[in-house]
């Protein structure tokens, strides 16, 4: 249990990156984001950091001298005044400088430190009327009640600049385009980019799909002909960001341009470099690359989807898989935080994003109930989706293909069972969660894998496709 005595001894209320964030935005918009700034604050010290407070008072001075407001000048003038060194030099003003992904989201920031600066105004109006009342000999009298009415005016002034307010109370008329383009601009079963195969599911912006299996159920050639067919899609310039911590870039690629292209192997002659060098091209202007082979912070890869989004016109997200992004398997709390933080970054993006989740063996029970680790994962998800091997046949081939080599007198009959088996399916695609209004709930798909495209087919023999 807390005691009064560490809930004394604790710091006031204040949000570091935020602080810092903020001040970043100032140096990179100093003529939009300034005189706003100003206006909300008015003399008050918001800050609660010395270092930003000095920046802050610096930039205000160079403003009101109509001087120019950067890193430079920032730097420039607190060496005049001795107090670079103090403030931590062009280092930190850099620091400042690279939390901020977009300078236009100072508002964000500014809520979040006026906020906390509030907190720690309220603590201190509580401590001295707390000192005023032992004062009055804990008994107030009426100029003690008359005292705290004027700080009430004071403290409604105050909240009155709007910055402390419920920032997500709106009217529905706030939301009218969106609202009639959902009556009239798409249908509700054709939202959406479409899937390599007839199937009643849609890649939906805004979403979250959790993509789980077994190891070896062909996630990752699923996921990789599902990105060639959302980006033949896509609108000029928008892209897929692969993220695959598992496999190097350079095999990433030979796999997609193997999907794209149809074909499984490719003689080394001119003409055969030359289609390489399409597919190449072609994935080069749809494609983005997480470079990075190994276990990596799941924060760091959200910030660089996020940079992608905002920057790189990044659409579509594949994440492969969880167990790479530097969570345990057992630390649930962790894992729900990711998992709300990558369906937030989608909502509040309109970006997809593909989460590759592995499932738990030996369960019997629902694939959306099968997923290892915490429930979050799923019930953050927007659609739940796998794929499952039918690994009776690939053992029934395994078996064939040994004894071919093996009893090469019976080589007929056994081949023309291994034949037999190429019009059995070789996995199912399962729909487990849809969270679109409308759309189904449960549905699943029997398909057939053309190894040398590494391709998903809905019909036994079907050519491999060339997406080129």
């Amino acid at each position: 249990m807390t005691t009064q005595k560490e809930n004394l001894d604790r710091l006031p209320p204040f949000d570091e990156a935020a602080e810092k964030a903020l001040i970043g935005c100032v140096l990179m918009l100093p003529l939009e984001i300034l005189p706003a700034l100003m206006e909300k604050f008015g003399n008050d010290e918001v800050f609660y950091d010395l270092r930003r407070q000095t920046i802050w008072t610096v930039c205000v001075y160079l403003l009101g001298k109509n001087k120019a407001v950067d890193s430079i000048t920032v730097a420039a003038e607190l060496k005049s005044r001795n107090q670079l060194d103090q403030v931590g030099g062009f280092v930190y003003l850099g620091e400042c400088i690279d939390l901020v992904l977009s300078a236009r989201n100072y508002p964000y920031w500014a809520d979040i430190v006026w906020e906390k600066y509030v907190a720690r105004r309220l603590i201190q109006k509580n401590v001295l009327e707390a000192g005023a009342m032992m004062e009055f000999g804990g008994a107030p009298s009426e100029a003690f009640f008359a005292q705290f009415d004027q700080n009430y005016f004071e403290w409604k002034k105050l909240l009155e600049r709007g910055a402390v307010s419920p920032k997500n109370l709106c009217p529905p008329s706030d939301f009218g385009d969106a609202y009639f383009n959902a009556w009239f601009d798409h249908k509700e079963d054709d939202y959406g980019y479409h899937l390599p195969f007839g199937f009643p599911m849609r890649i939906r912006p805004g979403e979250c799909t959790l993509f789980t299996g077994d190891n070896g159920s062909g996630k990752s050639s699923m996921l990789g002909q599902i990105s060639i067919v959302c980006a033949q899609q896509f609108k000029p310039g928008q892209k897929v960001v692969m993220a695959s911590m598992e496999v190097p870039p350079e095999i990433t690629l030979w796999i997609m341009a193997r999907q794209l292209l149809g074909e499984g192997h490719l003689e080394r002659n001119h003409e055969n470099e030359q289609k390489a060098m399409r597919a190449l091209a072609w994935l080069n202007e749809r494609m983005l690359i997480y470079n990075f082979l190994g276990i990596t912070d799941w924060r760091e890869l959200l910030n660089t989807f996020r940079y992608a989004r905002e920057h790189l016109n990044g659409e579509v997200f594949i994440l492969d898989s969880v167990m790479r992004i530097g969570i345990a398997d057992d630390d649930y709390a962790t894992q729900g935080l990711a998992a709300s933080q990558f369906a937030d970054f989608c909502v509040k993006t309109g970006a997809h994003t593909f989460l590759v989740v592995h499932e738990n063996k030996g369960s019997d029970s629902r694939a959306k109930d099968r997923v290892r680790g915490s429930k979050q994962w799923t019930d953050n998800a927007s659609n739940v989706c796998g794929m499952l091997r039918n690994e009776k046949k690939a053992e029934k081939l395994a078996e064939l293909e040994e004894k071919l080599a093996i009893y090469p007198d019976d080589a007929a009959e056994t081949q023309k069972a291994i034949d037999g088996l190429f019009k059995v399916q070789d996995a199912k695609f399962i729909l487990s969660k849809q969270r679109w209004p409308g759309s189904h709930q449960n549905a699943s798909r029997w398909l057939y894998f053309c190894k040398p495209a590494l391709q998903f087919h809905e019909y036994p023999g079907e050519k491999p496709k060339c997406y080129l």
